[in-house]
Formats: structure tokens, C-alpha cells, sequence
């Protein structure tokens, strides 16, 4: 991954640190090998960021933009806690598997004992901002049956509850979120210098969403579903919420109307987010 990352300026030992490339003077050294013997697995431990984002239930490889943000956001909660900047540069390097090393072996044993000391404490704060995303259980529409009961389709469309046409499974429900999420928080350029003061800061202008995710109990977010996904009544429904109970890590999904979702999402506005299993209407 490619954590967009500006460094302060530093002639450090050989090391020239300018914008996210950090070069060193290896001279015959492989870059890999350096790489491999200075962050190992302990280390990546040490540094790395607390939550395994891609073990989460619909999170794809490939959301990268995703990814760079919440370890952004460790980052962050690193510099809060360290000693100097050097610690949340290490825990950037970490995420970054493009960086080259910067630190020699002796500057990087120093760096670990003062992150063995203030490890906790970002941990901490980590896990009870954005981190309390980390595990989320999405919830199929027939879990509680609001907006999937059983019957006819000629039933259910006298529901006064929206319904989706199919009880979408937890990994569909799942996609969907962390689609959104990857579509809605592309990180700009951050500082390590000024981390631990300023908060990340989104191309999208999605910083408001981003304070709830980090400060908020339950957070909905609305989305163009670009297919009809449910209805109620007789008006197919293209749009879909998912609110989230970050205090129990769930996450029921339903269908909305137009007009629900843009008042939801103002004024950030709505985002187009594509799943690989709608299923057809029901005929």
C-alpha cells in the first residue's frame, strides 16, 4: 500500500527523508533483505497497526485508499503518544511496503523501547476511535425480519417496513460498507511532524463523517445502490442504509427512498457503490 505520507526534512545518518520516499545509502545491501532484518515480525507487531482491517467481513485487498486512511489514523494516534516523530514515521514505514529503511539498527533499537512505552496508551485511543469499526457484524435483513419477512411478494409489499427482494448475506452487506468507505476517504498528504495536532484531512471533504466514525456510538451512512435492491409498497427502492452501532459492533442494513438517503448524507451527498451479489428482483 502507498500511505501518502509528507516527512520533515532531515539528513539523518546518510538518510534523506523528502515526502513519503525515504532513501538510504545501502550501497550493496538489498533493499529486502534490509527491510526483512530491521522490521521483524516483533517489530511489525510493535509498530503496526492494532486492528487486521482486512480480516473484516467485506473488506476487499484491493481498497487501498481504505486501508491508507485508518492506518493513517493509527499514525496519527502514534504521534500523540511518541517521543519524537520518529516513532510515527516507523509505523508509517511499516504500512508502506515501497518505503526503504531510514533508520540505522542502532537509531531503530532506541525507537523501539520508547514505543514498547507508549504502545499502550495509542492502542488505546486507536481502539476507541475509528478502531471500534474493527470486527463489525453485519446483520442479514431476515436477523430481526423488519426488512426481509417471510411470505409472497405480493405480502410483503403491504409492509409498512421497507424490504429488500433478497436477505442479502453479511458479506454482501459487509462489501457494500467497506466499498463506500473506500470511495469516501481518499487521505491527502499528512505530516508527521504535525500528526498528533492535525486531524487527516479527506480529497472528498468527507471530514465530518470520519469525526463521527471516530467519536459517535451509531453512524448511518446512505448509498446509491445504482440497481433496485428492495421497495415498499409498490416503489422499488435503489438506495440502501447501514447503521452502525459502533458501542455493540453491529450493522443492520435497509432500503430507503431517494429523499431519506440525501438527507441522511447532507451534506457530503450521495455515492454510486456497486455490490457483486444483488441477486434479481423478485419476479
Amino acid at each position: 500500500m502507498n500511505l501518502p505520507t509528507v516527512f520533515p526534512s532531515v539528513s539523518a545518518q546518510g538518510a534523506d527523508i523528502h515526502g513519503l520516499r525515504m532513501t538510504f545509502n545501502l550501497e550493496t545491501q538489498d533493499l529486502d533483505e534490509g527491510r526483512a532484518r530491521q522490521l521483524t515480525p516483533e517489530r511489525l507487531r510493535l509498530f503496526g497497526c492494532p486492528c487486521d482491517w482486512r480480516a473484516n467481513t467485506g473488506f476487499d485487498p484491493n481498497h487501498n485508499d481504505a486501508l491508507d486512511a485508518l492506518h493513517g489514523e493509527w499514525v496519527r494516534c502514534v504521534a500523540a503518544h511518541s517521543v519524537s516523530w520518529r516513532e510515527p514515521a516507523i509505523s508509517a514505514w511499516v504500512h508502506d511496503e515501497h518505503a526503504e529503511p531510514y533508520a540505522s539498527d542502532d537509531e531503530l533499537k532506541g525507537l523501539v523501547l520508547n514505543m514498547e512505552m507508549r504502545r499502550a496508551p495509542a492502542v488505546e485511543a486507536y481502539e476507541t476511535g475509528i478502531g471500534r469499526l474493527d470486527r463489525t457484524r453485519f446483520l442479514s435483513p431476515s436477523y430481526n425480519g423488519k426488512h426481509f419477512s417471510p411470505g409472497s411478494l405480493a405480502s410483503r409489499r403491504r409492509s409498512k417496513y421497507s424490504q429488500f427482494f433478497l436477505d442479502l448475506r453479511p458479506e454482501t452487506i459487509g462489501s457494500l460498507f467497506w466499498s463506500w468507505f473506500d470511495d469516501a476517504f481518499t487521505l491527502r498528504d499528512m505530516s508527521i511532524a504535525d500528526a498528533a495536532e492535525e486531524p487527516l484531512s479527506f480529497l472528498q471533504g468527507t471530514e465530518g463523517i470520519w469525526r463521527k466514525f471516530a467519536t459517535d456510538t451509531q453512524v448511518r451512512v446512505a448509498m446509491d445502490t445504482t440497481a433496485p435492491i428492495g421497495f415498499i409498497g409498490n416503489q422499488d427502492l435503489e438506495h440502501v442504509v447501514i447503521a452502525l452501532h459502533l458501542d455493540s459492533r453491529t450493522a443492520p442494513a435497509y432500503p430507503v427512498t431517494l429523499a431519506e438517503a440525501e438527507r441522511i448524507m447532507s451534506p457530503s451527498g450521495l455515492r454510486p457503490i456497486k455490490s457483486a451479489e444483488y441477486g434479481s428482483p423478485a419476479p
